[in-house]
């Protein structure tokens, strides 16, 4: 009994210093990346002890969310020469906040999982409205990823597609240039797709939107060929041999056949798309930036630890927000 006791006494004074050495031991990164780390556990350490909490053991929910609310309003309780964090400083914050508390709760220093914390990241400053999602993107575009429209030809049906893949999916043409038919899969129960890209962690979850896309270009393939396109066929294919692209080509058919001279004047490059997807969705799921992250490709510092089908669902409540907002910004009458 003593000894549990003195274990329990002991858990209870771990100071932030202790529980972020601790944490830090288990992180392989870099020096840069160990200053950001400190840095943000400090903010958080500054805000705790502002009310009165030293110990990692009395830290609640509360405090971790009140620390959230204020980092791009009010940060006075933590210094008054602190100006409220850019959107992007305030996900980082949230992130690495939440990677350590989440650590602390496996070391058993707290008693609750900051997962199960419904909590949002403030991501604009001195605003109540968000911008809406895809000011970058031509209204052309914005119809083609939000309304999938139906396209004239396999060559437009081809770039629809891949313009699709290069939003939805964040895939750059290296990525598409790899993927074979095979690789796309079709839920019959809700229409939705799932594809498997070479070096990523997840399947891609891909919107019923990106998936009629495809049917159009398939069907088209289909007509072109008069038969059925092979499972071990490229899934962005030559438009007379039906042989891969390479990641050039198909960069350069997303700059091609562009539908009016205005347009014609813009660059679509595959990094506005995947940037403009991420903020969009990081923006609309900041509490759930790790799902997003691996959606795109990118390791994410804490596992989601869904289940596939539960993360489908996840993105897929994401994916209708971000179509909700990039139909709002279309003009009135359609383009």
């Amino acid at each position: 009994m003593h000894i549990i006791l003195g274990m329990a006494t002991k858990i209870s004074m771990v100071t932030f210093t202790e529980a972020e050495m601790d944490w830090l031991k288990t992180k392989a990164i870099s020096d840069a990346a160990i200053t950001a780390y400190r840095g943000e556990i400090a903010r958080l350490s500054t805000f705790c002890a502002s009310i009165g909490i030293v110990e990692i053991s009395r830290i609640e929910p509360e405090h971790w969310t009140g620390y959230l609310s204020c980092l791009s309003t009010d940060r006075t309780a933590m210094s008054s020469k602190w100006k409220p964090l850019k959107p992007s400083s305030a996900v980082q914050a949230f992130r690495i906040t939440r990677a350590f508390l989440l650590y602390c709760t496996k070391a058993g220093w707290l008693g609750w999982d900051p997962r199960d914390i419904d909590t949002s990241v403030p991501t604009q400053v001195g605003s109540s409205k968000l911008p809406t999602i895809g000011k970058s993107l031509s209204p052309s575009l914005r119809e083609v990823l939000s309304k999938a429209p139906l396209a004239a030809d396999e060559q437009q049906a081809r770039r629809y597609f891949a313009l699709g893949l290069g939003f939805w999916g964040a895939i750059s043409p290296r990525e598409m240039a790899l993927l074979r038919v095979r690789d796309l899969r079709i839920s019959r129960a809700t229409g939705e797709g799932t594809l498997v890209c070479a070096g990523r962690r997840k399947p891609v979850v891909l919107p019923v939107e990106l998936v009629a896309l495809w049917r159009r270009y398939l069907q088209c393939r289909q007509e072109a060929t008069s038969g059925r396109i092979a499972p071990s066929s490229a899934l962005i294919s030559n438009l007379r041999s039906g042989d891969s692209l390479c990641a050039w080509s198909i960069w350069a058919l997303m700059q091609s056949g562009r539908d009016n001279k205005k347009e014609a004047k813009e660059a679509v490059n595959p990094r506005i798309l995947r940037s403009t997807y991420v903020e969009g969705m990081t923006r609309n799921a900041a509490r759930d930036i790790d799902i997003v992250r691996n959606q795109v490709g990118r390791r994410a510092d804490i596992s989601a630890e869904l289940s596939a089908p539960a993360r489908r669902r996840k993105i897929g409540l994401l994916h209708e927000v971000t179509l909700a907002e990039l139909r709002e910004s279309l003009p009135l009458g359609g383009v």
